[in-house]
């Protein structure tokens, strides 16, 4: 993470990470791979885009947990995907 991130829990093992001033899916994916490199365990993570893929938190939030499903779904433990429609 970037010292203008926010790191916040949701559950024992569910977080959620607020990325400010991204320049987009690439530093997103940059910052998702360092995630996943750093975290002792398997994760998977999604990504949702303001205002790309929701324009409220909950929003936001929702269309995460549906990346990460399908990431974990998809690739198994150590993967990321973006939100898709």
């Amino acid at each position: 993470m970037r010292r203008a991130d926010t790191l916040a829990r949701f559950g024992p093992a569910q977080f959620a990470v607020v990325l400010n001033d991204v320049a987009g899916r690439p530093e997103c994916s940059a910052v998702a791979e360092r995630l996943l490199a750093a975290l002792p365990a398997g994760a998977s993570l999604g990504i949702s885009l303001f205002p790309d893929d929701a324009g409220d938190a909950e929003a936001l939030i929702r269309n995460a947990e549906a990346a990460r499903l399908g990431a974990r779904q998809g690739r198994g433990q150590r993967a990321y995907r973006f939100y898709a429609r």
